[in-house]
């Protein structure tokens, strides 16, 4: 037949020490855990004391005559900056469109012009490109400041 502490070798070890646990031991781990506790409850009112500040100029800065109505104002203030972004990226997205397919026409004319050299070129090869790119690019300049100046003017 087993004898208890061969039955159950930890309670047997514990029998021979004659104690549960080491005193130090458990002083330190309370210890420790004291002072978390005390470390959190810390960091707790330091985060309640900041947030009643932030209400506090948040009730100042908006008006409002109770805590309350903090919150509702607020809201109110969020919602109106949302609808004025909206209105702003409406606003921008009309001015696109007004203004779409002009950068179409002004490569459209460039390849015109290119492909209107490139052929004049094959037809008499002793056309000199060099005046020509010159004036094709004059020519394109031109064309850009006056399609600038007539969007603008019409604006």
């Amino acid at each position: 037949m087993l004898v208890e502490s061969e039955r159950f070798p930890a309670r047997g070890l514990l029998q021979r020490r004659g104690q549960l646990c080491h005193p130090r031991v458990v002083d330190a781990i309370a210890f420790v855990f004291i002072a978390a506790l005390a470390v959190l409850l810390g960091w707790t009112v330091a985060v309640g004391i900041s947030r009643g500040r932030t209400l506090e100029r948040l009730q100042d800065a908006t008006g409002a005559p109770s805590v309350d109505d903090v919150e509702r104002l607020v809201r109110d203030a969020l919602e109106q900056a949302e609808t004025a972004r909206w209105q702003r990226s409406a606003e921008r997205w009309e001015r696109r469109a007004e203004h779409r397919g002009s950068g179409g026409v002004v490569f459209g004319a460039l390849l015109i012009v290119v492909g209107a050299v490139l052929a004049w070129h094959t037809i008499d090869p002793g056309l000199d490109l060099n005046l020509a790119w010159a004036v094709a690019i004059v020519a394109f300049g031109v064309f850009l400041v006056i399609s600038s100046i007539e969007r603008r003017g019409g604006a």
